[in-house]
């Protein structure tokens, strides 16, 4: 089933976990790089059926556009306290941080559409 394309005001940040895997293609390793280790990039998250995609507000301090396949994610995890609850979503060895409104609901969105892809990518092959 087809979802509609969502759209979310968000800030960013990654962190490293492990070395990357070869799965990750060397453009996505450098961005998730150059995320990793600055404060919160704000910007707008979109999500659709085949990627989690963010783009930055501002692309002066070094970040740039992500574009992550949704078959690569692992696991996505919700975190913080009671008022500002950040997602986690893990991916070949980096956990991209994700501050959104609704983190709940958009860390359950992102986990569905991740096991869907996944299914559709094992059934393919």
């Amino acid at each position: 089933m087809t979802r509609m394309p969502q759209s979310y005001k968000a800030s960013l940040r990654t962190d490293v976990r492990r070395p990357a895997s070869e799965r990750l293609e060397p453009r996505l390793a450098a961005a998730l790089e150059g995320l990793t280790g600055h404060t919160w990039v704000s910007g707008n998250l979109g999500l659709s059926d085949l990627k989690l995609t963010f783009f930055p507000a501002r692309s002066g301090n070094g970040s740039t556009a992500i574009s992550l396949p949704l078959e690569l994610v692992e696991e996505v995890e919700v975190a913080g306290g009671r008022l500002g609850r950040v997602l986690g979503v893990h991916a070949c060895g980096y956990v991209v941080w994700v501050r959104v409104l609704n983190a709940r609901t958009v860390a359950e969105d992102v986990a569905q559409r991740a096991t869907d892809r996944r299914a559709r990518t094992a059934g393919v092959r």
